[in-house]
Parts: C-alpha cells; sequence; structure tokens
C-alpha cells in the first residue's frame, strides 16, 4: 500500500480543526479525533500490550502539543483522568495509567514514518489550538527552525531568553493590558 504520510497527518490536524468549532479543550479535541491506525505502522505485539496504537497516537499527540516529556506526561496521565478520558485509555483506575516506559516502547516501536506523522500532526493541532484560542500561545513549544543555517544556531541560553520574553510579552498583553 502506497502511503502519503504529510496526507495521513493533514487529515488529523483537518478533523481537528473542525472540532475546534465546538469543543474548547484540547483533551475533548483529542478524545474525538479520529486516527487512521491503518496508514501507521506500530511494530508491537498487539495481542501483548496494555494500550492499542490509536489511545497511544493519541496520547503522543497532547505529549508533543502540549511540549511535555514522556516522564512529565505519565506523571500528568496518574493524576488527571480527564486526560486519560482523553486518549482513550481503557482503565479502571489511575494507578493503571500508562508509564514512561509504555510510551517509550511505543514510540520506538512506531516506525519513522508514524514518528513524522504524529510530529508534523501535532504541531498542526498545537497551531490550530492557538488559533482558536484553546490553549494559550506560551503552552505550545517552540519549535526550532529545520532550514536553519549552521550560523543561526541557537544555544540553550538564547532559547530560554526567547521563551521567556515571548512568556513576558503574552503576560503582559494578556493579564496586565493597558
Amino acid at each position: 500500500m502506497v502511503r502519503d504520510d504529510p496526507a495521513v497527518a493533514e487529515s488529523i490536524v483537518v478533523h481537528a480543526e473542525s472540532l475546534y468549532q465546538h469543543e474548547d479543550h484540547l483533551w475533548d479535541v483529542i478524545n474525538q479525533l479520529s486516527i487512521p491506525v491503518d496508514s501507521l505502522t506500530d511494530e508491537r505485539d498487539q495481542s501483548k500490550v496494555d494500550f492499542e496504537t490509536e489511545e497511544m497516537v493519541k496520547a503522543h499527540l497532547f505529549m508533543r502539543i502540549r511540549g511535555f516529556s514522556q516522564n512529565e506526561f505519565a506523571d500528568q496521565l496518574s493524576t488527571r483522568s480527564n486526560l486519560i478520558k482523553s486518549v482513550e485509555f481503557d482503565i479502571n483506575s489511575l494507578n493503571a495509567a500508562s508509564s514512561q516506559q509504555d510510551l517509550s516502547y511505543a514510540w520506538c516501536n512506531f516506525s519513522d514514518d508514524t514518528q513524522e506523522v504524529i510530529e508534523a500532526a501535532a504541531e498542526g493541532i498545537g497551531q490550530a489550538a492557538v488559533e482558536h484560542d484553546v490553549i494559550s500561545e506560551a503552552f505550545v513549544p517552540v519549535l526550532p527552525d529545520e532550514e536553519a543555517d549552521e550560523d543561526d544556531v541557537q544555544t540553550d541560553k538564547e532559547y530560554q531568553k526567547q521563551k521567556a520574553t515571548k512568556l513576558i510579552n503574552l503576560a503582559r498583553k494578556h493579564v496586565l493590558p493597558e
């Protein structure tokens, strides 16, 4: 089967944009997303895993949109039932939530193309969320420019300064309007 990975990512983003018309929480949008799992490659033995491909894709989408590390997201899952509902984990208690190891194992067993689809979809969904005022721009991670010249490479200190400046400007704009 020939796949068009940009089209798969775009279909996920387009569906999310349509959901933003009547949903005002990111987790509600993630919950209702249709994930074309037939177009994604998950090398895990589905009969032996606790969490299915669609659940893990939704988890990785939410995690990337919000800029969480796997460990941070696993901690959030273990304390927030709305996130568990959002990614549709079929569990009975917060203690059974996906761990960092589960998230990592799934990610490592997604094909490179599937990982690219998830990353592209997360970027598009995040930007659409900002445009529809579902989440603040400060909550969307700043992605490095892939076409940056070697002369334009940012140091960690410059990146932190840029992020802090962006946060301060957003706070001034929204919290302390003139």
